[in-house]
């Protein structure tokens, strides 16, 4: 009987832990997807908090906006003399004219550059010209990407 008495607690204790295993998965699952969601909240606060103009910008544009961030105010006149109102819009006036002619120059360049790729593309919205593109000119190059229209 003793026997019989260790089987049937046994088989009690294994459902028992069937029972209780099935009932505590959805906690299990949503303790998980707890944890997952706090540290991912965790690591975009962090990622926020480390995000500023020095780590995510190159140095020469970080100073620059640092730079202009303190010269529109005095150029404004705000909480500045004349002296450096004066100075300040006369540097802006300067670097203003500066990058309008290194902007115009790049700007220029890529237009010569990119003028000729543009009249092509439009010459392939002519099917015969297409062909002819990509029967001779595609196939020439075999490590490039082939794209069909």
């Amino acid at each position: 009987m003793s026997s019989l008495t260790k089987s049937l607690r046994s088989v009690g204790s294994t459902l028992y832990s069937g029972v209780r295993a099935v009932a505590l998965a959805p906690l299990m699952v949503a303790r998980f997807a707890g944890a997952q969601a706090a540290g991912t909240w965790r690591n975009f606060r962090g990622f926020v908090g480390w995000l500023s103009i020095d780590n995510s910008l190159p140095p020469a544009i970080a100073s620059t906006i640092n730079w202009s961030l303190e010269t529109v105010p005095k150029a404004l006149g705000i909480r500045s003399s004349s002296y450096q109102q004066t100075a300040a819009a006369g540097v802006l006036i300067m670097v203003a004219v500066g990058s309008a002619v290194l902007t115009l120059g790049l700007t220029a360049a890529v237009v010569v550059a990119l003028a000729p790729l543009f009249v092509l593309g439009i010459w392939r919205f002519i099917p015969a010209f297409n062909t002819v593109w990509q029967d001779q000119v595609q196939s020439r190059g075999k490590d490039l990407p082939r794209w069909d229209r």
